[in-house]
């Protein structure tokens, strides 16, 4: 667990918990925010659409976001497609529906790290 650091009315350094997920080959991070977790920056923010949702902060800070309202294999599989898509744009690949394992092997990255967290992301 690492520490996802957000601003709030201009204040930055407030902290909440999150899973980490580096990717040094890409310079770049995705952070899931638990259930709870992302209860609580809602109240900064507002809220989170649908169960999860995903925010793309690659060209500012390296770092893809995902907050989770509602834990489940499916929807966290549909926020790391969005990952992996925003990330294969950022570095320029372009995407071969019938050759594209660098955007495969990053899906299968990405989910073989988050579920290791399944039990906390959840709560």
């Amino acid at each position: 667990m690492t520490k996802f650091r957000f601003a709030y009315d201009k204040e930055l350094g407030k902290e909440l918990p999150c899973v980490e997920i580096d990717i040094p080959i890409y310079k770049c991070k995705v952070k899931i925010l638990s259930k709870g977790n992302t209860a609580k920056l809602n109240k900064y923010w507002g809220s989170a659409s649908g169960a999860m949702c995903v925010d793309n902060y690659i060209k500012t800070d390296n770092l893809i976001l995902i907050r989770i309202t509602q834990y489940s294999d499916a929807s966290l599989v549909h926020e790391l497609h969005h990952a992996v898509d925003m990330i294969m744009s950022e570095i320029g690949h372009k995407r071969n529906p019938e050759y594209d394992e660098p955007a495969a092997y990053l899906m299968a990255y990405l989910y073989t790290e988050a579920i290791k967290h399944k039990k906390k992301l959840s709560k």
